[in-house]
């Protein structure tokens, strides 16, 4: 329930800048030539956009509802690209160097998915840690709740 009042909130107060954004995807998807809204770069620059600010996103309580933010630079697809550069593989994907931080071009990297695996987020890593414990105790329990030999 509070990361439902927290997306409210954010989704409040930012109302201004979501309707700018639309606007800039909007814009985007029609003056970025090459890069349609089908290109990998500019399905990245959305995802990232929308993460932080569209509560209704599955991915805004891992993002945005947390504070993660985008740089102002970056509401504009085309700084994004200038930033970025293009993305270097179909394997990759953006990934913020320092988890705890938004997305800004000195936080920013395109990286494999095994070196975003190892930049996990400690208290992250623990709720999954904790997930799969759980799931290997459920398993190896009988009905009555003893281990099995």
């Amino acid at each position: 329930m509070e990361i439902e009042k927290l997306a409210v909130e954010n989704y409040v107060k930012r109302r201004d800048l979501i309707w700018e954004l639309t606007w800039e995807l909007t814009r985007a998807k029609k003056t970025c030539g090459k890069l349609s809204s089908s290109h990998a770069l500019y399905q990245t620059w959305s995802g990232m956009i929308n993460r932080c600010y569209n509560p209704h996103n599955t991915g805004f309580s891992l993002y945005g509802a947390r504070g993660i933010e985008v740089c102002d630079r970056w509401f504009n697809f085309e700084n994004f690209v200038k930033d970025m550069g293009k993305k270097p593989g179909t394997k990759l994907s953006i990934d913020r160097i320092d988890g705890e931080l938004g997305y800004f071009p000195e936080n920013c990297r395109w990286a494999s998915r095994k070196e975003q695996a190892a930049n996990v987020r400690p208290d992250r890593r623990a709720e999954m840690g904790f997930i799969h414990s759980n799931l290997m105790r459920g398993i190896f329990k009988n009905w009555s709740g003893e281990v099995n030999p």
